[in-house]
């Protein structure tokens, strides 16, 4: 028995043009998703930097104890930040201090102030104090313009507060 081929002919070639058109569509979407991926990836490297930048700032800043005297002066000069070490700042950080309150520190919290008292003991109030900050951090990348922000809670002894430190709340 023969087949009748003449009414079979176009049916192959629909079918190959469905599966080429269905093969493409695929490998269009799975470009596009990769793509995406790839953008992630790259956003979350520059945020990471940027985080590292920050941290990199803030710890510039507080390992000097001007921080504390000269707050307008430290949060009027930007920190320029190069993390691939060409020489050229990556990163800009302008920072802002808050002092957030001021607590006496009793015991040997401060011993250039310590002393004893007339029976012996150490006085309880030693007239140190310490001073809490809010540190933000506030990073640009110099090429994206991209700005991350960061806030640091410390905690610093000082003899004297700051006069915009506001008292134990």
């Amino acid at each position: 028995m023969k087949s009748p081929r003449r009414a079979e002919q176009g049916v192959v070639l629909i079918t190959v043009m469905i599966f080429l058109l269905l093969i493409t569509v695929f490998s269009l979407s799975m470009f596009r998703a990769s793509t995406t991926n790839v953008q992630v990836t790259g956003n979350m490297q520059m945020r990471q930097e940027a985080l590292h930048a920050a941290t990199i700032a803030v710890e510039e800043t507080l390992s000097n104890n001007l921080f504390a005297k000269q707050t307008a002066r430290v949060a009027s000069s930007p920190v320029d930040v190069d993390l691939n070490g060409d020489g050229n700042a990556d990163y800009r950080a302008q920072l802002q201090l808050r002092c957030i309150r001021t607590l006496p520190v009793g015991g040997n919290g401060c011993s250039s102030s310590q002393g004893t008292a007339q029976d012996g003991s150490m006085y309880e109030n030693t007239g140190c104090v310490e001073t809490d900050w809010n540190v933000r951090a506030e990073v640009t990348d110099i090429t994206t313009g991209t700005t991350v922000a960061v806030n640091q809670g410390i905690a610093h002894p000082d003899v004297t507060p700051p006069a915009e430190c506001p008292p134990r709340q």
